[in-house]
């Protein structure tokens, strides 16, 4: 009878796992423990030790069964990280606190910001909560399916969703399916990229480089399989962003495929190729968008803005007088009404300093930029490629939206539609940046676990 085949191998193992609190690593403690004991029973037989003698015997040198389960389990015991908590729930406060300083102030009288994020967060609260939980590693088999899940649902609004501002939505009970497209499309290019070997493409493409005439002709061999894949990817939600008039999206977007693209393993040249042959499309797609005349003025009027001081450079000139006039601790609750369109917004960062001071605003930027090191410590820890790079896009996507806003707040970055991360008022990106939080959670989480299970 083999050992796993034994009553008293399977009461030792239950023993064991019954300090173990954490059930998704009982199965592979079980094997582990398995191998032990039949290596040291096959040890036995060797001796001519009786089969049953031996068992026992091999069970004895295992050691209590209790001892032996309380030191796996702190060994395998789920983690938290905790300072990764903290920071967010830092800039939750503050952004609720602001969010009840402008309504209250009456800067926006049209929506009931502080209570409608009261109920976002709480909402974001749970998701999260569920994804810390949920086990990551789940996704990933489904990365394919989810990239292109969601361009066709895409594509569907592209062409039959109606037109609100300018460009299609689609709203999933109060959630803008669009916007939260470069959270899920990053889910899925993990995913996709953890399974890539750049290494080895079974396809190749000669190119031939003519150097110079009457001298050899050179050979090279460029793989063309993954670059072709690589250029589809990028290529194709790029140009539905900008289908959409989601000039920011595109922006994440790129960042992030490219991030991810040189994370898994891609020379910088074939980042660099895989760019470069997208630009053409990409570019056309750009300045067909900026082709109206609106259009184009809003995005020159960054770098000219008073030639219209009273049209498309008004945001930019209010934004500056803000800035410069809130010092280094702020002008307290005084800012003018209208003074800066939709300040509960993609703007909330002026605001802040306008109130607060530039002490308030690099608190901000330091915060932000701790967060994002800190999501970087955790995917440098992560415990399979996947999980890196999940963290790695998620924490790509938090650092483009922080630093462009604060840019674009500053007046130094044309202005799009790009909220600040937590702080900013919007139920679509605080429930998705929420869930997010609770992914990269989940990662850290398991990273122990994932670990061993790769081991094993």
């Amino acid at each position: 009878m083999r050992p796993e085949q034994n009553q008293k191998v399977q009461q030792y193992l239950d023993a064991v796992c019954s300090q173990v609190k954490c059930r998704e690593v009982h199965g592979q403690i079980r094997l582990e423990l398995l191998g032990h004991i039949e290596e040291i029973v096959e040890e036995l037989r060797q001796e001519n030790v009786p089969e049953e003698e031996s068992i026992d015997q091999a069970i004895e040198k295992m050691g209590d069964a209790l001892s032996l389960g309380k030191q796996l389990h702190q060994a395998h015991k789920p983690g938290t990280e905790w300072s990764l908590l903290a920071l967010v729930g830092t800039f939750i406060g503050f952004g609720l606190l602001s969010l009840y300083a402008i309504e209250k102030g009456g800067l926006v009288r049209s929506v009931s910001v502080f209570t409608n994020s009261l109920f976002w967060f709480s909402l974001g609260l749970i998701i999260a909560a569920g994804m810390y939980f949920f086990d990551y590693r789940k996704i990933k088999s489904c990365s394919w399916y989810l990239f292109w899940g969601i361009l066709l649902v895409w594509l569907t609004v592209l062409l039959f969703g109606p037109e609100v501002s300018s460009r299609h939505m689609l709203n999933l009970f109060g959630i803008d399916f669009v916007m939260i497209t470069p959270f899920l499309l990053t889910i899925a290019l993990a995913g996709i990229f953890s399974k890539w070997d750049w290494r080895q493409e079974k396809g190749s493409l000669k190119v031939l480089f003519l150097l110079a005439p009457g001298k050899r002709r050179r050979k090279f061999k460029c793989r063309a399989g993954s670059l072709l894949k690589a250029f589809v990817l990028l290529v194709i939600p790029c140009v539905f962003y900008l289908e959409s008039a989601v000039i920011s999206g595109a922006v994440l977007y790129a960042a992030v495929f490219l991030l991810l693209m040189r994370a898994s393993g891609a020379k910088l040249w074939r980042v660099f190729l895989v760019l470069l042959v997208s630009m053409p499309l990409i570019g056309y797609t750009f300045f067909a968008l900026f082709a109206t005349p609106y259009r184009f003025e809003r995005f020159t009027a960054f770098m000219h803005p008073y030639r219209d001081p009273q049209g498309a450079g008004f945001l930019y000139i209010r934004l500056k007088e803000a800035i410069h006039a809130a010092g280094l601790w702020g002008q307290g609750f005084t800012l003018p009404a209208g003074m800066i369109p939709e300040v509960h917004t993609d703007f909330i960062l002026a605001y802040v300093v306008y109130t607060f001071g530039w002490i308030c605003g690099l608190a901000v930027l330091a915060l932000a930029i701790t967060l994002i090191i800190r999501m970087n410590h955790v995917a440098g820890q992560a415990g399979d490629p996947y999980g890196r790079l999940l963290v790695t896009g998620l924490a790509g996507i938090f650092a483009v939206q922080f630093f462009w806003n604060i840019l674009m707040s500053l007046g130094l970055s044309p202005v799009f539609s790009l909220s600040l991360p937590f702080i900013s008022y919007g139920g679509s990106q605080l429930i998705i940046q929420m869930a997010a939080v609770g992914l990269v959670l989940s990662v850290y989480r398991r990273k122990d676990m994932v670990a061993a299970t790769e081991k094993a």
